[in-house]
């Protein structure tokens, strides 16, 4: 959880024409939203470089988040 990873997905059997992602992160690991701060962690727009070529998606997601992805064919 504290080094970036790459990740690579297949993408069989749809013409890809973008791809778009939020990301779940925070400075620490146990991070979690209170009442006193309810937007410490936050879903944002994922701004990382995402590759597409050769029906594959690849890209790099920071230390400690969770993505999501949606592809548009």
């Amino acid at each position: 959880p504290h080094n970036e990873a790459e990740v690579q997905c297949a993408l069989q059997g749809v013409q890809v024409s973008a791809v778009t992602g939020s990301i779940l992160t925070a400075d620490e690991m146990g991070a979690y939203n209170t009442f006193q701060r309810p937007e410490y962690v936050i879903p944002a727009h994922f701004s990382s470089e995402i590759r597409i070529e050769a029906g594959h998606m690849s890209t790099v997601i920071p230390p400690m988040s969770v993505c999501a992805f949606e592809i548009q064919g």
